[in-house]
């Protein structure tokens, strides 16, 4: 195989894994109406351009999609956002929770997962959705803010977006099954 058939192949390759590896949105927070139903101390800031909750203490809070989302193949739920400030002497960051729920016959299956220890910036946490639940109907999202002891400490968090993605390795192995196949003739 030439060089220049080669190359051409791999971007071919990498091409079409890219289609296959888009991310399906969920929220993102733009003109967001708010939280159906509220728990703990969350105030809502109501921005529009990203939802902002500044609190002490846990809260959190329930938001149904409607219409359902479609995550297709994609079972890693990607929650984006910016601890803006928390006035926590420690340094032991908040705790982060989402909750994906999905349709099942006879009523809801939930996934609730959290992570611990986000600190002031901007933040990018990565949740693996289990493999019995149908992520072809989401129905609804639950955020919540865990400070763990430090309940009178004050924080300001921004959430920018609710996504799914691709397993990291579905996008190479699309890529070598298509230089492979491109080869092969």
């Amino acid at each position: 195989m030439t060089a220049t058939r080669l190359l051409t192949s791999c971007a071919v390759a990498l091409s079409l894994g890219g289609v296959a590896s888009a991310n399906v949105v969920v929220e993102d927070f733009v003109d967001f109406p708010g939280i159906n139903s509220y728990g703990g101390n969350w105030v809502d800031q109501g921005d529009t351009t990203e939802y902002r909750i500044v609190g002490n203490g846990w809260g959190g809070g329930f938001y149904d999609v409607d219409p359902n989302v479609d995550a297709g193949l994609n079972r890693t739920a990607q929650l984006t956002l910016t601890v803006n400030s928390y006035d926590e002497p420690t340094g032991a960051g908040l705790g982060i929770w989402l909750g994906i729920a999905t349709e099942k016959p006879g009523g809801v299956d939930e996934n609730f997962q959290g992570s611990y220890g986000v600190l002031p910036g901007l933040n990018v946490l990565t949740f693996e959705i289990p493999e019995h639940m149908d992520v072809t109907a989401i129905t609804f999202f639950h955020l919540q803010i865990d400070p763990g002891t430090n309940t009178a400490n004050v924080y300001d968090v921004s959430f920018q977006e609710i996504a799914f993605t691709p397993e990291p390795g579905s996008a190479a192995l699309l890529a070598l099954a298509g230089v492979g196949l491109i080869r092969r003739r």
